[in-house]
C-alpha cells in the first residue's frame, strides 16, 4: 500500500512534468535546421552530395513507423492507412515555430526549385503524396528512389528532418520487396546519416527483421538509434523487475547489442483520426501508463527511465542532430567554397571560351575547335577500352567492377547456365571453401571479366554429365539397316550423343554469347565513366575537354550507341560461326575419342559413363529384359518363337554396352567441345575487340555529316544557354547559403565567449 502512495505520487508527477514539456516551445536552433533543410534541397536539386547529417527512419511495415513519424510531426494526417510509404521516400523536414498552432503544410515542387506558394491542407497530404508517387512511378509495383519533400512549420513539432522510407517487406510481390529494400539500404549507406532503427516490442531480439539489415552498415550501432514501439504490448506482461530490467537493458547477457547501446522504448496512441490536443494528450497518456506499469513492478527508474517514451526520443534525436549540425558547419563551408569556385570557373569558361561559341559562317565543321577536341576524346575513349581489356585499375573496380552473381543479375540473359552442385561453394569459418570458378567474388571488369566468364562457361560445360538414356531409346537407335543381320551399336550410340549433346551443350552458346555481349558493353560504359571524369589526367586539356562533354551529353551517348553496334555486329557473326561449327562438330563424330579417353580424367567431371541414377531409377525395365516374357521363351528351347540377332533383340547387355559407349563419345565430345568453343570466342569476339574496334568507330566518325554532327549535339546555343542558368542558379543558391552559414556559425562562436 506504500509502495501504491509512491507509484501515484510519481505518476502524477511525471504527468505533469511531460505536459510541460508538451507546451514548451524549442525554436532556439530554428535558425540552424532551416539552415541545413536548405542544404538538403540544393543537395538534391543540383546532384551535390554535402555530408551534412540527416536522420533516416527505417523498420517494417507493421512496426509502427508512420505512427513514429506522425508523433514527431505532432498530428495525425492518416499515414498510417495507406501504402504512401511504399515506393518513394518522404523528406520531412520538421520546423519548431511558435507562432503556427496550425501545421503549415508545403510540398517542394517537382518541376521548379522552389517550394510551392501555396499550403496543402492536413486532409490532402495523403491524396497529394499518392499522387506526386504515382506520377513518377505510375500504378504498378515500380519504386523511386528520388524523394518528396515536405515542410512542415508547427508549434508542437519536432525540430528535426528525416527521411521516411519505404518499410521492409517480408511477404508480398518479391521484386517490390527487393526493390525496396535495396532503395532503402542505398540511404542507409553514407555515414553522414543517423539511423533511426524500429521494431515492435513484442518481437524478440533474436528474431528482429529490421536490425540486422541495419547492422551490414552500421555494425556497432554508432549511428543508430533502437527504438522499440509497440511497448505497451510487451510492458503488460512483465511482472518482476528482474524480467523489466533485463529486457530494458536489451537483454544484454545475451550478446544482441554492442556495450553500452540502449534502445528507447515508445507506446503511442491506437486511434485515430484525433485532433491535434487529443492526439497530443493521447501520447502523453501512453507514455505514462507504460511508466505507472513499469513504477508498479519497480524497475531502475534511474537507470532505465531516459530510455522511456516518445518525448525523450525527440529530445535525443534534437540533442543529436544539434550537435551533429554545429560541427558540419566548418566542413560544409569550406565545401560550399569550392562549389562556390568550380562553378564560377565553369561558368566563365561557357561564357567566354570561343571553343563553344557560334561558329563563323562557311567554316567547315571538321576545322573546328570543338570537332577537334570531340575527335581526341574519341582517340581517348577507344585507348581507354583497349586499356581496361588488357587489364587496368583506372576505371576503379571497387566502384565499376562486378562480382560473378552482381554479373548474373545485371546481364539480364535469361535462361543463363544451369546451376550445379559444385558451382555453389561455402565461404563459412566452419566448412572448407572451394571456389571452382577464380575471382567469382571479386568486383572485376573488362578483359578479367571476359576471362572469368569463360571459366565459368568451361566449369558449367564439364559439369554437365552424359543424360540418363532409357531403354527405349536405345532400342529406336538401334532402328534397322541395308544388311538387316548386323546391329550396329556404334550407330545407335552415335544417334543418341547426337540428339543429347545438341540438347545439352548447343543451349550454352546463346548463352555464353550473351554474356560475352553484356561484359563487352560494360567495358565501354566503364571507358565512358572514366572519360568523363578525366582519365586520370588533370592538364588543362583535359579540364576543358570535361566541360565540353559536360554541355554535349549527345556525344557521349553517340558514343556508346555505336561502341553497343559494334559489340552487336561480333554477337551475330560470332553466334552464327559457333553453332555452324557446332553442327559440323556433332554431325560426323570422330570415333577416336573412345581411344586415350585417359586424358580425360583431369576434367571437372571424369565420369564419361552412365549416371548412377540411371543404374537404380529402371530397375523393373532393365529386369524386364532378362527375367520377363523374353528370356522364359528363350529358356523354353521353343524353335518356333527363337528371336534373331537380325531384329536387333535388346537385352541388358547391349543396353549397357550402348550406354557406356553413348557415355565415353559423349565426354569426348564435350572435352573438345570446351576448348573448342573458347578459342572461337577468343577468334570472333575478343580479337576484334582489340584489332577492329579503333578502325569501325573511327570510320564511322570520318563519315559523318555535318547535319549529323549538330545533330548528335544538339542545339549549340540551346545548350550552353541551359547550362549557363543551371550554374548561375546554382552559383546563386550556394553563394546565399554560404552567407548564411557564415552568419549563423559566427553567432555560435559569440554565444561560446
Amino acid at each position: 500500500e506504500k509502495w501504491t502512495r509512491v507509484v501515484k505520487k510519481k505518476v502524477e508527477e511525471e504527468n505533469i512534468r511531460v505536459e510541460k514539456e508538451q507546451n514548451h516551445t524549442h525554436d532556439s536552433n530554428t535558425e540552424l535546421y532551416a539552415l541545413f533543410n536548405d542544404l538538403q534541397v540544393i543537395s538534391l536539386e543540383f546532384g551535390i552530395e554535402f555530408e551534412a547529417p540527416e536522420i533516416v527512419v527505417v523498420g517494417m511495415q507493421s512496426d509502427g513507423k508512420s505512427s513514429f513519424v506522425e508523433a514527431l510531426l505532432g498530428f495525425q494526417f492518416n499515414i498510417v492507412e495507406t501504402n504512401i510509404g511504399t515506393r518513394r521516400p518522404l523528406i520531412l523536414q520538421m520546423i519548431n515555430n511558435p507562432t503556427y498552432s496550425v501545421p503549415q503544410c508545403r510540398f517542394h515542387s517537382e518541376t521548379i526549385d522552389s517550394f510551392e506558394p501555396h499550403l496543402t491542407p492536413i486532409d490532402d497530404l495523403v491524396s497529394e503524396i499518392q499522387s506526386r508517387t504515382n506520377r513518377l512511378c505510375g500504378s504498378g509495383d515500380s519504386v523511386s528512389p528520388e524523394p518528396i519533400i515536405l515542410r512542415v512549420e508547427y508549434a508542437h513539432c519536432s525540430n528535426l528532418t528525416i527521411y521516411d522510407t519505404p518499410g521492409f517487406r517480408q511477404g508480398g510481390d518479391v521484386a517490390l520487396r527487393t526493390n525496396i529494400q535495396k532503395m532503402v539500404e542505398k540511404l542507409i549507406e553514407p555515414k553522414n546519416r543517423i539511423i533511426v532503427c524500429l521494431e515492435q516490442s513484442t518481437v524478440e531480439w533474436c528474431n528482429t527483421n529490421s536490425r540486422p539489415i541495419v547492422k551490414r552498415f552500421d555494425d556497432r550501432f554508432e549511428r543508430t538509434v533502437l527504438v522499440n514501439t509497440k511497448f505497451d504490448n510487451r510492458a503488460k506482461e512483465m511482472r518482476k523487475k528482474e524480467s523489466a530490467d533485463k529486457y530494458l537493458a536489451g537483454e544484454g547477457a545475451s550478446g544482441v547489442l554492442p556495450e553500452g547501446v540502449r534502445p528507447f522504448f515508445v507506446s503511442l496512441p491506437v486511434k485515430r483520426d484525433l485532433d491535434t490536443d487529443a492526439f497530443r494528450k493521447g501520447m502523453r497518456d501512453c507514455y505514462v501508463k507504460d511508466y505507472k506499469h513499469l513504477m508498479e513492478v519497480q524497475f531502475d527508474e534511474e537507470k532505465f527511465l531516459q530510455q522511456l517514451g516518445i518525448f525523450r526520443v525527440k529530445q535525443h534525436l534534437e540533442h543529436l542532430l544539434t550537435t551533429k549540425y554545429i560541427s558540419a558547419i566548418p566542413p560544409t563551408l569550406h565545401q560550399l567554397e569550392n562549389i562556390i569556385k568550380q562553378t564560377s570557373e565553369e561558368l566563365h569558361s561557357l561564357l567566354t571560351s570561343p571553343l563553344l561559341s557560334p561558329l563563323p559562317p562557311g567554316t567547315p565543321f571538321t576545322l573546328t575547335p570543338l570537332h577537334s577536341l570531340l575527335s581526341s576524346s574519341l582517340q581517348s575513349f577507344l585507348h581507354l577500352s583497349s586499356l581496361l581489356l588488357t587489364g587496368s585499375i583506372i576505371g576503379d573496380p571497387d566502384t565499376h567492377g562486378q562480382s560473378l552473381n552482381e554479373e548474373k543479375r545485371s546481364s539480364g540473359v535469361s535462361p543463363d547456365f544451369p546451376l550445379v552442385p559444385s558451382y555453389i561453394h561455402t565461404t563459412s569459418s566452419s566448412s572448407s571453401s572451394f571456389t571452382p570458378i577464380p575471382n567469382m567474388d571479386y568486383k572485376i571488369y573488362g578483359g578479367a571479366q571476359y576471362e572469368r566468364l569463360l571459366s565459368e562457361f568451361e566449369w558449367i560445360a564439364h559439369s554437365i554429365e552424359f543424360p540418363y538414356t532409357t531403354v527405349n531409346e536405345v532400342a529406336s537407335a538401334l532402328g534397322t539397316g541395308r544388311v538387316h543381320n548386323v546391329p550396329v551399336l556404334e550407330t545407335a550410340a552415335s544417334d543418341i550423343v547426337q540428339m543429347k549433346a545438341n540438347k545439352e551443350l548447343r543451349p550454352l552458346i546463346d548463352i555464353l554469347i550473351a554474356r560475352v555481349g553484356y561484359v563487352m558493353r560494360r567495358v565501354g560504359k566503364v571507358a565512358l565513366s572514366v572519360l568523363k571524369s578525366g582519365g586520370g589526367e588533370e592538364g588543362e586539356g583535359e579540364k576543358e575537354r570535361r566541360r565540353v562533354m559536360d554541355v554535349y551529353p549527345g556525344f557521349l551517348d553517340k558514343l556508346e550507341e555505336k561502341f553497343s553496334e559494334f559489340v552487336e555486329t561480333l554477337e551475330k557473326d560470332c553466334k552464327v560461326k559457333l553453332l555452324d561449327d557446332f553442327v559440323t562438330f556433332t554431325r560426323i563424330l570422330d570415333w577416336q575419342l573412345l581411344e586415350n579417353l585417359s586424358l580425360l580424367s583431369n576434367k571437372p567431371n571424369k565420369s564419361s559413363s552412365q549416371p548412377s541414377s540411371q543404374n537404380t531409377s529402371k530397375d523393373k525395365e532393365k529386369e524386364s529384359l532378362t527375367e520377363g516374357k523374353h528370356n522364359s521363351l528363350i529358356n523354353n528351347n521353343n524353335p518356333g518363337v527363337m528371336f534373331s540377332r537380325g531384329m536387333r533383340h535388346v537385352d541388358d547387355k547391349v543396353y549397357k554396352e550402348v550406354v557406356e559407349m553413348s557415355g565415353k563419345l559423349f565426354a569426348g565430345i564435350r572435352f573438345f567441345y570446351v576448348k573448342y568453343m573458347r578459342n572461337k570466342v577468343n577468334a570472333f569476339f575478343l580479337d576484334p575487340m582489340f584489332t577492329k574496334l579503333g578502325s569501325w568507330m573511327s570510320d564511322w566518325w570520318r563519315r559523318m555529316k555535318e547535319e549529323e554532327f549538330f545533330g548528335m549535339l544538339g542545339s549549340q546555343a540551346e545548350v550552353i544557354k541551359s547550362r549557363v542558368n543551371v550554374l548561375q542558379k546554382k552559383l546563386e543558391h550556394c553563394k546565399a547559403s554560404r552567407d548564411q552559414f557564415k552568419k549563423v556559425y559566427h553567432n555560435i562562436l559569440e554565444k561560446k565567449k
